[in-house]
């Protein structure tokens, strides 16, 4: 059967069209500023959106979440609010989701490698567990958006031994990483990241 939208679904999406419009006239022609968008969108409960209400957001589906990127590509946009919404379903039984939610740590995904079609596959990206217990990873990522004014790296990998494909949380300024930056003609950076055996955090097994 399909769903029957009620008044308050309605209300829902129209507030959120509506403030998506407002914010977007009002930073029309503004190059994109990582660290400013990620600020408005906490600030707008757009990263609660897609948070359950037990983890303190909003409780929002995939309608509520579409009407901000048909906003956002109808203004043409940059943005990394798709960032953030991948990096809030990889996050949800995490701790850092709070983090990310409330808009404190500005996270970039880390996905694509060389000459590997499937952007969210991992082969030279490896996690590795060390004898103490701890994560330590190790490897190199290009196109990745956001990077300049990133926290966080949300990073695709190999975990050693089981070869599933998990997410790794990075700390953005952790020593070992590294950044090239590579400018766009829409005034969007991108970057090259790599690391060699940094600490890290597995938040999720994307892949078995």
């Amino acid at each position: 059967m399909g769903h029957t939208q009620q008044p308050q679904d309605a209300e829902l999406l129209e507030m959120i069209r509506e403030s998506a419009s407002k914010f977007l006239v009002a930073n029309a022609g503004r190059p994109p500023d990582g660290q400013a968008l990620w600020s408005a969108f906490a600030e707008l409960g757009w990263l609660s959106l897609p948070v359950e209400s037990e983890r303190g957001g909003l409780g929002g589906g995939l309608r509520e979440v579409a009407v901000l990127f048909d906003a956002f590509g109808q203004h043409l946009m940059s943005h990394p609010y798709l960032d953030a919404v991948l990096a809030l379903y990889a996050l949800r039984q995490m701790p850092q989701l709070d983090a990310v939610r409330e808009g404190i740590a500005r996270v970039a995904l880390a996905t694509r490698e060389a000459d590997l079609r499937d952007p969210l596959a991992a082969r030279s990206t490896i996690v590795q567990h060390a004898p103490d217990g701890s994560l330590r990873l190790s490897g190199a990522k290009r196109g990745v958006r956001f990077a300049q004014s990133a926290t966080h790296l949300l990073v695709s990998a190999v975990d050693n031994p089981s070869g599933r494909i998990v997410w790794c949380w990075i700390d953005a300024a952790a020593p070992g990483v590294s950044m090239q930056s590579m400018p766009r003609v829409d005034a969007e950076s991108l970057a090259t990241t790599a690391g060699k055996w940094l600490p890290a955090c597995t938040s999720a097994v994307w892949r078995r």
